[in-house]
């Protein structure tokens, strides 16, 4: 086998790649269109540097957890519990802890192969569950928690509401740009375009939920400031009152569709490209991505 390694390859234009990643029929395609049988490497893209990264993973779930758990004592406190499964920012919050934990699992997976003990190193077909559900947990949570940003802080907070506190921007900020950090500068996990459909899904069944909670007349539960005689505060969102305001929350829900949804999920794929490391040449067809780890790819060298 011959193996060459190429560091942030440019080679291929951003519309060849487009056409590539949007045509192949495989979301976890492993291939590169940079040249002929040419593919991400396998460690560098998912958890470069070993013990390091597992130490640095195993704080970035710690933290996003305890906010969790900040998150959800808030909402106990104020008897509310229940509602707080009803928020998008919740959803991202809960999906971002999702991928720090997958991406903490196959650090451990991918250290574990390389160890001298049959009994002790993962087999192949558990290393690719890992890594497909570690890939398209961050194709969500990334451009998910960037969304939240935006939004949050440009159209849902009110300072007479809410306080500028560790929970809050660590609640919209601070977990999301964890992900990042570990995505696409810590690790290098290749963002394709195809998985473009995860995020849209995503915020689909969000919507879905929204709108049937809105008309549903469940409410938010019982927060201070809210006006008891505003049908509008019932709703999760004001923007996205449907049964008070229906063109003000389809203009928003149009705008994070058509606008925010591209927006947020190519800059974390042009990010994601910024940050490639590695690829792997070989001259055989089939053979591995990377010796370390005991995956097998497949002919097409997707998993």
């Amino acid at each position: 086998m011959v193996e060459e390694t190429y560091e942030n390859d440019h080679s291929t234009g951003c519309c060849a790649r487009l056409r590539h990643e949007f045509a192949s029929e495989d979301p976890y395609d492993l291939d590169e269109p940079s040249g002929e049988n040419v593919s991400c490497d396998v460690q560098k893209a998912f958890a470069p540097r070993g013990k390091s990264t597992l130490l640095v993973r195993i704080v970035l779930v710690l933290y996003s957890l305890s906010i969790v758990f900040l998150q959800l004592k808030y909402y106990i406190d104020r008897k509310n519990f229940l509602y707080f499964f009803f928020y998008l920012t919740h959803w991202t919050l809960l999906t971002n802890v999702a991928y720090l934990s997958s991406a903490l699992y196959m650090t451990w997976l991918l250290l574990s192969s390389d160890s001298t003990s049959n009994s002790r190193r993962p087999t192949p077909d558990a290393i690719k569950k890992a890594m497909k559900t570690t890939w398209t947990l961050y194709a969500i949570a990334a451009p998910a928690g960037l969304s939240v940003i935006v939004l949050y802080w440009t159209l849902d907070y009110n300072p007479a509401k809410s306080t500028i506190d560790f929970r809050n921007v660590s609640i919209h900020g601070g977990v999301a740009l964890c992900v990042l950090l570990d995505g696409a500068f810590i690790s290098s996990v290749p963002v394709r375009a195809s998985h473009l459909r995860f995020y849209f899904y995503y915020f689909f069944s969000y919507m879905v939920f929204n709108i049937c909670h809105d008309y549903s007349g469940i409410g938010d539960g019982d927060w201070k400031g809210e006006d008891p005689d505003d049908p509008a505060e019932d709703s999760l969102y004001v923007v996205l009152s449907w049964t008070t305001n229906f063109r003000l929350a389809a203009a928003v829900a149009s705008f994070q569709f058509f606008i925010m949804i591209p927006l947020t999920f190519f800059a974390c794929w042009w990010l994601a490209l910024l940050q490639r490391r590695g690829v792997v040449v070989t001259a055989d067809v089939g053979s591995t991505a990377h010796e370390g780890t005991t995956m097998l790819l497949e002919n097409n060298h997707s998993i």
